[in-house]
């Protein structure tokens, strides 16, 4: 019988690697000072309310949120991520679920992450994304996005030592920023920077605050 489910792929290919994956990049913001420059700007404007990291992974960057004294849970589509992220942050609220279909009441939520979590939505599919941000965010409330720079998409059958069915859509900041304007939010911030250790790699990061 022929799968029906759109993010199967996705999923399979997240539960199959998560171990492997979990190790290569839990102790990876330590050596990143922008990021969690970043990530300090985005705890001082959502400080006072429930938080959100969508597409949360293995839950480093939920626990640095945490450990900023954030009031935040962790949602992910694999639930072989939650389980690793669980193994490494016991402490966590962590759920699986898909950050298109939030189940926080609408205008409930003082922020939003979506770290290197929006790559795999085709690009007319996103704009229902940033409004299913919109809606679960408090006026004045901040969404932060983290994308990987680039043109069109990039599919991938090998990662992080196993096989995987996974496409990514690069983008580019200023039509990024164009989609925030158009789902009812003010752009912030935009910027462009180099992860340590990646030579080479153009990541981008957004914030926007919800109008």
């Amino acid at each position: 019988m022929r799968d029906t489910d759109p993010w199967s792929a996705v999923r399979t290919s997240y539960d199959s690697t998560a171990g492997h994956y979990s190790t290569l990049v839990l102790d990876d913001l330590d050596r990143q000072p922008v990021e969690r420059g970043l990530l300090s700007i985005f705890a001082e404007l959502a400080s006072g309310g429930r938080v959100a990291d969508v597409g949360c992974g293995p839950g480093q960057i939920t626990h640095h949120l945490h450990r900023l004294g954030l009031d935040v849970f962790g949602v992910d589509l694999s639930p072989g991520m939650i389980e690793q992220a669980r193994k490494n942050f016991p402490e966590l609220d962590l759920e699986v679920g898909s950050m298109a279909e939030l189940s926080a009441p609408g205008g409930s939520l003082s922020g939003v992450v979506a770290w290197l979590s929006t790559i795999h939505f085709p690009d007319d599919q996103l704009p229902g994304v940033l409004e299913e941000f919109h809606r679960v965010l408090a006026v004045g409330a901040p969404v932060l996005m983290t994308f990987q720079v680039g043109d069109g998409p990039k599919h991938f059958e090998q990662l992080w030592g196993g096989e995987v069915d996974l496409t990514v859509y690069r983008r580019r900041p200023e039509v990024l920023a164009d989609q925030l304007r158009s789902a009812g939010f003010h752009v912030l911030m935009s910027t462009v920077f180099e992860p340590v250790g990646r030579p080479g790699a153009q990541a981008g990061c957004m914030i926007g605050l919800r109008t």
